[in-house]
């Protein structure tokens, strides 16, 4: 457990970085929308439906 404040407060941002890249990996983050008629028609893909894997989000990210 780190003891001092500087510890503490590096290993919160290494669990904040490591949970950002978590959740690009599975939630919708990328969106197209396309018009159709009076509406917006919106498709949201994840980084992984879109073909991207574990390995090359943490290899390149």
């Amino acid at each position: 457990m780190p003891k001092s404040r500087e510890s503490l407060f590096a290993v919160a941002g290494g669990l904040m970085q490591i949970a950002l890249a978590i959740s690009i990996l599975f939630l919708p983050v990328f969106a197209t929308c396309l018009p159709q008629g009076q509406d917006m028609v919106c498709n949201r893909q994840s980084y992984i439906q879109q073909g991207g894997s574990r390995w090359g989000m943490s290899f390149w990210h």
